[in-house]
C-alpha cells in the first residue's frame, strides 16, 4: 500500500517536473536548488528546536517563515514568465497609420464580446502587427475568408532560423537597401509565417525610410543559401520554416 502511494506521488512529481522543465528550464532548476537547500535547512532547524525545548509554537513559526520564503521565490520565478502575454500588443494599421493599439486581453475581449468571427467587423484595418518579445513583430494580413484573422495562431511569434543576407527595395529604378530586422533590434519582421504585402511595404517604407510608395515596386531578397527571391507589388512575401515563398 505504501509502495503504491509512493509510486503515485513519484509519478505525479515526474510529470509536473518534466512539464515545468520543458516550459521554464532555467527557473525550474533554480527553484529545485532553492527548495533542496531550504529542505535541508528546515530539517536541521527542526532537529535543533526539538532537542532544545520541544517548543511546538516556535517550530510552527519557523516552518511558516520558511514556507513563505519558498512560496515567494516560486511566484517570483514563474509569475513573471507566465504573464509575458501582458507585453503583447496589437497595432491595427490603416492607410499607413496605426489607428488603434490594443493589449492582448483587450483584443480578445473585443473579439469575443462582439460575438464575431471577423475582426473587420470591429476594426477598419489593412493589416495587423502583433508586437512580441525582443522587438519581434508578426504581420497579419487581412484575407477574404470567413475568419479574416486566425485567432488560434495569431500570438505564435517565432523568429526565423535563417536570415536573409540582403534585402533591396526597387522603385523607379532606384535601389534602396532595407533591413527587415533593425541592427539596433528596435524591430524584427523576420518572424515565422510573416506575410508581407503591398499594404505592409507602404507602411514599412514610410515609417522607417520616409518614402511614400504610389507606383509599382520590386522587392529582392537574397537568402542565406545565396538564392535571390523577387517580388512585385501584387505579390505577397511569406517567410516559411525553411524557405521564402511568394503567392
Amino acid at each position: 500500500m505504501y509502495f503504491s502511494t509512493f509510486t503515485n506521488y513519484f509519478f505525479y512529481f515526474f510529470v509536473v517536473y518534466n512539464y515545468f522543465s520543458f516550459k521554464f528550464p532555467e527557473q525550474t532548476q533554480d527553484v529545485i536548488v532553492f527548495i533542496s537547500y531550504n529542505f535541508i535547512y528546515v530539517y536541521s532547524k527542526v532537529q535543533i528546536i526539538l532537542k532544545k525545548n520541544n517548543n511546538y509554537n516556535v517550530l510552527c513559526s519557523k516552518i511558516k517563515l520558511i514556507y513563505d520564503n519558498i512560496n515567494d521565490n516560486f511566484v517570483a520565478k514563474f509569475y513573471k514568465t507566465t504573464n509575458v502575454d501582458k507585453k503583447i500588443t496589437l497595432d491595427f494599421i490603416f492607410d499607413n497609420t496605426i489607428k488603434v493599439t490594443l493589449e492582448k486581453q483587450e483584443f480578445l475581449d473585443n473579439f469575443y464580446l462582439n460575438k464575431t468571427s471577423k475582426c473587420s467587423d470591429i476594426f477598419n484595418y489593412d493589416f495587423v502587427i502583433v508586437n512580441g518579445e525582443n522587438s519581434m513583430k508578426k504581420v497579419i494580413i487581412k484575407n477574404t475568408s470567413e475568419k479574416d484573422i486566425d485567432i488560434e495562431n495569431i500570438f505564435d511569434i517565432e523568429p526565423l532560423k535563417y536570415n536573409p543576407v540582403l534585402c533591396e527595395f526597387i522603385i523607379n529604378d532606384k535601389v534602396i537597401k532595407i533591413n527587415l530586422c533593425d541592427d539596433k533590434k528596435s524591430y524584427n519582421y523576420l518572424v515565422l509565417n510573416n506575410c508581407l504585402n503591398n499594404y505592409f511595404f507602404k507602411y514599412f517604407m514610410k515609417k522607417y525610410y520616409d518614402i511614400d510608395i504610389i507606383e509599382d515596386y520590386v522587392v529582392k531578397i537574397l537568402d542565406d543559401m545565396i538564392t535571390t527571391h523577387s517580388f512585385n507589388s501584387s505579390e505577397i512575401v511569406k517567410f516559411e520554416k525553411t524557405n521564402i515563398i511568394k503567392y
